[in-house]
């Protein structure tokens, strides 16, 4: 649920900075359009429907993530 809060706070951060022509960094703008999915993770997590969180990421040897961010339903 932690990192499902922090997600939305960066998503919101990253549409806010865009609003006002900045950045704030290239995954949470590349996580925009999936705002909608995590979401859902938080309800559906809350609702106790989650019983595992996978995650593959992919870092550059600077420890950033790097390759597409894609989201998968199960």
């Amino acid at each position: 649920m932690k990192a499902a809060d922090n997600a939305i706070g960066g998503i919101q951060q990253a549409i806010d900075a865009i609003a006002r022509n900045q950045t704030r960094g290239r995954s949470w703008a590349e996580l925009i359009p999936n705002r909608r999915d995590v979401l859902d993770f938080q309800a559906q997590a809350r609702a106790g429907n989650v019983t595992k969180v996978h995650a593959k990421v992919e870092l550059d040897m600077q420890g950033q993530p790097v390759g597409e961010i894609v989201t998968a339903r199960w």
